[in-house]
């Protein structure tokens, strides 16, 4: 099973990502990387806790990652196989680093 590596800012999380991640992690061994973001509405520490304990089963490892995206600091350093996201403009950026990309739809319930 190839893992993939769901990137966002998760701020705030809501029902939205907990389904997207639902559908991911049925597919993929899954990552869920909570980058750094400003504005903030949220502390990314406190979004990575709250999204470990709601994905407490330990199907999806969920992990804070240093740096914006959209910024050009983000550090990647974990290895996966493919990128997914909602945000088209991250999926631009993680192609142009040569990793492969998956468009995930922000709001899907099936």
């Amino acid at each position: 099973m190839k893992t993939a590596l769901f990137l966002g800012r998760f701020q705030p999380p809501h029902i939205g990502h907990l389904l997207t991640i639902k559908r991911l992690s049925g597919k993929y061994r899954l990552i869920v990387g909570v980058t750094e973001s400003e504005p903030m509405m949220m502390a990314q520490d406190a979004i990575v806790s709250y999204l470990q304990e709601v994905l407490a089963d330990g199907a999806v490892s969920v992990i804070p990652v240093r740096g914006s995206v959209e910024g050009g600091t983000a550090e990647l350093n974990m290895k996966f196989d493919i990128c997914c996201s909602g945000n088209p403009a991250v999926l631009d950026i993680i192609k142009e680093l040569g990793h492969p990309v998956e468009y995930i739809p922000r709001s899907c319930d099936n």
